[in-house]
Parts: C-alpha cells; sequence; structure tokens
C-alpha cells in the first residue's frame, strides 16, 4: 500500500477532533449551538497521549481504505504526527485553546455574481476563541506553510497566510 494523502488528512482531522472532544468541547452539532454552549479551554496532549490518538486514528483510517498491516499504520501515524506539530506550533502555544467545538455544521449566506442569495453549507474543522475574535479553522495536511526551524517563527508564517475577516453576526 502506499501513503495516500487523503489518509493523512483523514487521519489529521480525526485526531484534532479527538483533542478537542477529549477536552470538553462540543463535537458534531451546529456552530450556533456550540457558540451558545460557550467555550472550554482545552491543552494539547501530553507526547504519550497525542501518539496513541493518533495512533488510534491511524489504525481506523487504514482500517477503512482495508489496510491492516501495523507498519504502515506506524508510518502512516508518524507522517500525520509532523502535519500536526504545525497546529500544535499556532493554535497551542500559550498551552490551552478557546474551543467551542470540532467539526461543526454551518453555512454562509452570499450573493452570487448576479447577485442572487445562495446558501454555502461546509463544516467548520474547530472554532475557537483568540481573545474575543472568533477563529473558524479549516485544516489542511498537505503542504507545510514553512519549513522555518522555530516554533514560533513558522507560527507567524502560518497565520499570516491563513488569517481571514470572519463573516458578521459571528463574533461575540
Amino acid at each position: 500500500p502506499h501513503l495516500d494523502p487523503r489518509l493523512r488528512g483523514q487521519t489529521a482531522h480525526a485526531a484534532l477532533e479527538r483533542i478537542a472532544q477529549e477536552g470538553g468541547a462540543a463535537v458534531h452539532i451546529g456552530l450556533d449551538v456550540a457558540l451558545a454552549a460557550g467555550a472550554v479551554a482545552v491543552a494539547w496532549p501530553d507526547a504519550a497521549r497525542f501518539a496513541a490518538i493518533v495512533h488510534e486514528e491511524a489504525t481506523r483510517a487504514a482500517a477503512d481504505a482495508g489496510i491492516r498491516n501495523a507498519g504502515f499504520v506506524r508510518v502512516l501515524a508518524r507522517w500525520t504526527e509532523a502535519a500536526l506539530s504545525v497546529a500544535r506550533d499556532t493554535d497551542w502555544r500559550a498551552g490551552t485553546v478557546a474551543v467551542v467545538g470540532a467539526e461543526l455544521p454551518w453555512h454562509a449566506e452570499i450573493e452570487d455574481a448576479r447577485g442572487h442569495p445562495r446558501r454555502i453549507g461546509f463544516r467548520v474543522d474547530r472554532a475557537d476563541f483568540d481573545g474575543a475574535t472568533l477563529r473558524l479553522t479549516d485544516y489542511k495536511t498537505g503542504r507545510i506553510p514553512s519549513t522555518a526551524a522555530t516554533g514560533d517563527k513558522r507560527a507567524e508564517h502560518f497565520v499570516a497566510r491563513r488569517c481571514r475577516p470572519v463573516p458578521q453576526g459571528l463574533a461575540r
């Protein structure tokens, strides 16, 4: 079997959802419902727990793809851990994140080129507060956005590329 980038994406999303859920954050409910429930301080797991979560999710993703090779799962888990270091280094630098929830369905109302209203549905991989600002995160596990040596510099590069304004009505 080969290391399909989609398997890393599935593993990473599932692991990050587990981190949020184990920290007490809502999962798989509407963003509006999660916002009403409030954010919880979610810490990054210690190294042993993190490795266990990633390994369990790599095992599940591989099995779903019909792969039950322990060596493949170990490589997939290590590959995924490397991708998740970006989330750890950027979002969890302060120790905890005020997570509203993970894998939250939501929608946006936009106008198309003709001025007609359109409703676009999507799933928020993680919603959290950075101070008073609601941050909606869409995880990507492709090319790492920075090869800087330190976590602080990688975070600076990453944030510079990912910050977008939040739609009206979703801020606190």
